[in-house]
């Protein structure tokens, strides 16, 4: 649904003007599609006060996307190139553009550094996402496989949510081969990250990786004051 058609939806109609020879932000008469006769005139304000609260959304939405472009063009740091395109691909998304979403998180990725948390969370949680609201389970599946090498990449990533993720997708019975071993070496990766002590239980892997993810919520012992 374009933004027009969402517009009018929820009761708005949308007013295009000119103004200085150029086409400003449409402006938006705004009417209530409750009949006031009929019903609380404090419940008809609350509706008009809602519409104004998200035509500003979209309107904030817009100025931004065109504040991260302004900001992305020529910029000669790569690690600020990859998070003003991930937070575009996220406005994208909350858009309703999936397509232009998971093209600015695969743009991002190609800025990001190799085996480094921001790549990891780029290909753990942003592209995996992109990939599953598009209906493509596979190709999200792939990013979460692929985050575990990024993770294991990095002394001080750990990557709990990846392997409970692909844990929920695929059941560690129907990995194959290959991607077990990835699994394993991610899951003792982890565990060595985050100090745990002893060694993670293979023969259940879904207790132990449940421990990494717990383990990732709290403060590790050596940041916590003396």
């Amino acid at each position: 649904m374009d933004q027009v058609r969402l517009f009018r939806a929820i009761g708005l109609v949308p007013t295009p003007h000119r103004e200085s020879g150029r086409m400003q932000e449409s402006q938006l008469t705004i009417r209530c599609i409750m009949n006031t006769n009929d019903c609380n005139m404090d419940w008809a304000e609350q509706w008009r006060q809602l519409q104004r609260s998200y035509i500003d959304l979209h309107h904030a939405r817009s100025r931004l996307v065109t504040q991260i472009d302004d900001f992305i063009q020529g910029n000669p740091d790569p690690e600020l190139v990859r998070q003003g395109l991930t937070m575009r691909g996220e406005l994208k998304g909350g858009a309703g553009d999936l397509k232009g979403e998971k093209e600015d998180y695969l743009l991002a990725h190609n800025s990001s550094t190799p085996h480094s948390f921001g790549r990891y969370i780029l290909e753990s949680c942003c592209l995996t996402g992109a990939c599953e609201r598009l209906g493509d389970a596979k190709e999200s599946l792939a990013w979460l496989f692929r985050s575990l090498e990024t993770c294991m990449g990095d002394p001080a990533t750990s990557c709990g949510t990846a392997l409970s993720q692909i844990l929920e997708r695929t059941g560690y019975d129907e990995v194959a081969e290959e991607e077990r071993c990835l699994v394993i070496g991610a899951l003792e990766h982890s565990w060595r990250v985050l100090s745990l002590e002893g060694e993670p239980d293979l023969d259940c892997l879904e207790s132990s990786i449940d421990t990494v993810v717990a383990a990732e919520t709290v403060p590790h012992s050596k940041d916590s004051p003396e």
